[in-house]
């Protein structure tokens, strides 16, 4: 399954600069989740936060992964 996240709350990509991200459930095991770009497939991945109901773990998993994507440095303009 893939979470479409808001172009506006998210940092463009650091290698090809592209600003549509998707967040992904098929990570390396079903523990883990990722936010990739989609034109160059650039991501960082994030584990579940344990410890939640379902609906809160995945809503708190899927805002720490777009914190960690947006850590990442920006395209220089």
């Amino acid at each position: 399954m893939m979470t479409e996240i808001d172009p506006t709350k998210v940092n463009s990509c650091p290698f090809c600069g592209g600003i549509v991200v998707e967040m992904h459930d098929d990570g390396e095991t079903y523990c883990w989740r990722f936010v990739a770009c989609l034109e160059c497939s650039a991501s960082v991945e994030i584990h579940l936060i344990p410890g939640l109901k379902p609906e809160e773990r995945e809503r708190e998993t899927f805002k720490r992964a777009l914190e960690k994507w947006n850590t990442r440095v920006e395209t220089a303009k």
